[in-house]
């Protein structure tokens, strides 16, 4: 399952908090309503969900956001998970990403898709902006798309 502990089992002899922390983070995704099929799907659908390895953690400005990330490890697909860890109120921060986890360069913008809702959004370096209402969306599930495409990208019939 997407944010389960199966994937940060060797963190756990290490830093016991930590544990505790992805897992009431997976807890609260879970208790506020967030479609038990859209997670499956979006575990199913990326292949750096269904390994151990690959597991990088983001720094964020609040303690009350959790961020991390996994890859494959030929880089393909990566998947950024930001979890609101409060269950009654609205969170604000900055992620700071480590690009270099995520293949990314420091000047090229990227795609982030938010997989639980759909949305997408253009990311530019490595820190980022995030709102996160319990009430609405506690977390929100990116797939990182390197390549922005642009009008260059497309045939236009005339």
């Amino acid at each position: 399952m997407l944010l389960s502990l199966r994937g940060v089992l060797p963190f756990v002899a290490v830093n016991r908090n930590l544990a505790q922390t992805i897992a009431a983070g997976a807890a609260a995704i879970h208790a506020r309503g967030v479609e038990a099929e859209a997670v499956r799907a979006v575990g199913r659908d990326n292949p750096a969900l269904q390994t151990n390895r690959g597991l990088a953690f983001h720094a964020t400005d609040n303690d009350t956001l959790i961020a991390y990330s996994k890859s494959t490890a030929d880089g393909d697909n990566a998947v950024l998970a930001v979890v609101n860890l409060d269950p009654h109120h609205v969170q604000t921060g900055w992620v700071t990403l480590d690009l270099d986890v995520l293949g990314l360069d420091d000047d090229a913008p990227f795609q982030m898709h938010e997989l639980l809702t759909g949305a997408r959004y253009l990311w530019h370096g490595r820190r980022n902006f995030v709102r996160l209402d319990p009430s609405a969306s506690p977390a929100h599930v990116f797939r990182v798309r390197r390549r922005v495409r642009t009008e260059r990208d497309f045939d236009y019939f005339l």
